[in-house]
């Protein structure tokens, strides 16, 4: 049975011998009660029997306190009832409402989630085969091409100073004759600086290869030459 339901029905029980005007403070307190106003219905009930003096406003009362979960002043309010002499069955309502009155649970919090922190990422190390380093695959092939080039031009110059040879022995002009040396010399040049460019960007190949795990840096290579001298910087 619901409180509102008791509450209306003990109402009726125990006040059947008070004529009710229209209006009056139980009134407005049962009103209170049925909106579920329990604060404002408990202030109300209390007036009402202050005032109006109706043994069923204390009734109202304990049943507003119990709507609350107030069980100690519901107990109070019952109890309060049970001594204006109210109808037997109002009595054993009251009695019952006491013992069957639980005070409110107090909500309890729900404890928020714990966040529970990403695995560690996963580092896979892959070792590429040496020959796949195109760094060190360019200055290999870079070192075989100048070799390739300077060989080309040292036997251009070993042909040019043939002719030359050729030029002095027979009736040929001097003019050819230094030509033919200066073209020579030319290609020798060019050869010597290709040669040791080969041989350098070779070097820094194989360094490329043995090293490859403990640097990044990719080799560079400096050359200054003249007729007289050749000079060649690597940078790595």
């Amino acid at each position: 049975m619901s409180l509102r339901f008791a509450l209306l029905l003990v109402l009726l029980t125990a006040g059947a011998t008070h004529a009710q005007a229209p209006g009056t403070l139980r009134d407005d307190a049962v009103r209170k009660f049925e909106t579920q106003d329990y604060p404002q219905a408990v202030e109300a009930f209390k007036a009402c029997f202050q005032i109006e003096r109706h043994p069923e406003c204390l009734y109202g009362l304990g049943q507003a306190y119990r709507a609350l979960g107030d069980c100690p002043r519901a107990a109070d309010a019952y109890r309060a009832f049970m001594r204006t002499s109210p109808s037997e069955a109002a009595r054993q309502k009251a009695e019952l409402n006491i013992e069957r009155c639980q005070p409110a649970q107090p909500v309890q919090p729900v404890p928020a989630p714990v966040a529970t922190p990403p695995p560690p990422p996963t580092i896979v190390v892959t070792e590429s085969p040496w020959y796949r380093d195109r760094t060190g695959g360019a200055l290999a092939i870079g070192g075989i091409a100048a070799i390739a080039a300077g060989t080309t031009f040292m036997v251009l110059a070993g042909g040019a100073r043939d002719a030359a040879t050729v030029e002095g022995r027979g009736d040929g002009s001097l003019q050819a004759f230094d030509d033919h040396m200066t073209r020579a010399d030319r290609h020798h040049l060019v050869g010597s600086i290709a040669f040791a460019a080969g041989g350098t960007l070779a070097i820094a190949a194989l360094l490329r290869y043995s090293l490859r795990d403990s640097t990044t840096a990719t080799p560079a290579v400096t050359a200054r030459a003249s007729r007289r001298w050749i000079a060649f910087e690597l940078h790595f």
